[in-house]
């Protein structure tokens, strides 16, 4: 896994890596798709065990779901359920864990994007093959000396 996030940080863009790496974009998506479902789960069940004046949810944990990146979750559900909307206290933890989950993001992001040089691992790879022209045919004959045949005409050669 810290080879992973090594690779991730040493990538020029994150864009590019995730282009790159298909099951990885796919990876993430499912990630903020279930932590935000277990986000408005979590207050869904919080309210729940209000109305039934049951043992309640911890302010801890639903401020943790969205410092784990569910706070788009938790936002809808507080605004759907009617839940934890009118209680300042809470509303300021949960909006600064929002707020580093934010900032770590973008931090990842803006360090991603900074680093230059691809991992070796990384390196995108050719899918068009190269152009074979007359002028490619020279510098190679210059290069390896003569060749018996002219290149053939194909269809990359328009």
């Amino acid at each position: 896994m810290n080879r992973f996030f090594r690779q991730l940080l040493t990538h020029p863009s994150l864009r590019t890596f995730v282009e790159n790496n298909r099951n990885l974009s796919i990876t993430i998506g499912a990630y903020i798709i279930v932590v935000n479902v277990g986000a408005a789960g979590v207050f869904y069940y919080d309210k729940q065990q209000a109305i039934h004046h049951k043992w309640r949810v911890p302010e801890k944990t639903l401020c943790l779901t969205g410092l784990m990146g569910g706070w788009i979750g938790g936002v809808a559900a507080m605004e759907a359920f009617k839940h934890k909307r009118s209680k300042p206290s809470f509303l300021q933890k949960y909006y600064a864990a929002v707020c580093v989950n934010v900032l770590c993001v973008a931090a990842l992001a803006f360090f991603a994007k900074r680093r230059a040089k691809l991992p070796p691992t990384l390196q995108p790879v050719q899918t068009m093959p190269q152009r074979f022209t007359k002028e490619t045919h020279r510098k190679q004959k210059d290069r390896f000396g003569k060749f018996d045949k002219e290149p053939r005409e194909n269809r990359y050669n328009k």
